[in-house]
């Protein structure tokens, strides 16, 4: 992990593994735990626990930092809501970071990689990467599809990070690709998230007040609305 001589606070909800994770000067602390319904109690509780065993008083935050989405619809906005809550109480900057790049943080080293989200009904959030640099955009797409994407770049082997690694590999339609996923796909990407952060809000500034989380799709409740009209 890349160490910044920052004070950072990095939230992630993006997913069913949530996490917050924190770095005063260059020194990390971390909390994980597995999404329920309380999870924006869980939320408050774990950054007090934070802060507090890093003796950190909250306005010594150089930058919050959340995941922009996409990811699932109640997680990004309990994360956008405590962020911004957050930064404008505290009047510190905020920033919010596309959730499959933060996620790609992990393989930059990997000349091939892809950041992967179940989205349910058997659809993936996903983007490919080369050396980190992104090769598509963000995408709502089927495991199958995904695939032919992966073997059009004429690369077979792939490194992949994210929430339902497994389940994408046991989907894929047999093909010449091999894949290598990390160990702890499962945990949370708030450290991923911290380590991109400051350099992400340095190349585009801090979020604006009326900025909100990226979906890629339509909620239920979206498109069932849309259909009655």
């Amino acid at each position: 992990m890349v160490s910044i001589d920052k004070t950072i606070l990095a939230i992630d909800t993006a997913g069913p593994y949530l996490g917050v994770a924190l770095m005063d000067k260059k020194k990390l602390y971390q909390h994980h735990w597995q999404g329920d319904s309380k999870q924006q109690e869980a939320l408050t509780t774990s950054v007090q626990m934070l802060l507090l065993q890093a003796q950190v008083e909250p306005n010594a935050l150089d930058l919050i930092a959340v995941m922009r989405g996409p990811g699932t619809f109640t997680g990004l906005r309990v994360g956008m809501a405590a962020g911004k809550g957050l930064s404008y109480a505290l009047q510190i900057p905020l920033v919010s970071v596309p959730t499959l790049m933060a996620f790609a943080a992990s393989l930059s080293h990997k000349e091939y990689s892809a950041s992967i989200l179940d989205a349910r009904k058997g659809r993936y959030y996903a983007q490919l990467f080369h050396w980190n640099q992104p090769l598509t955009p963000e995408m709502d797409i089927t495991a199958q599809d995904l695939t032919l994407q992966m073997i059009a770049t004429g690369n077979n082997y792939w490194h992949i990070t994210g929430y339902g690694v497994e389940t994408f590999i046991e989907s894929v339609p047999e093909s010449s690709l091999t894949f290598s996923f990390l160990a702890n796909a499962h945990r949370s990407k708030a450290e991923n998230l911290l380590a991109i952060s400051w350099l992400y809000y340095q190349e585009h500034g801090a979020d604006r007040l009326d900025s909100g989380p990226s979906y890629l799709r339509l909620s239920e409740a979206e498109l069932s609305i849309k259909g009655s009209l």
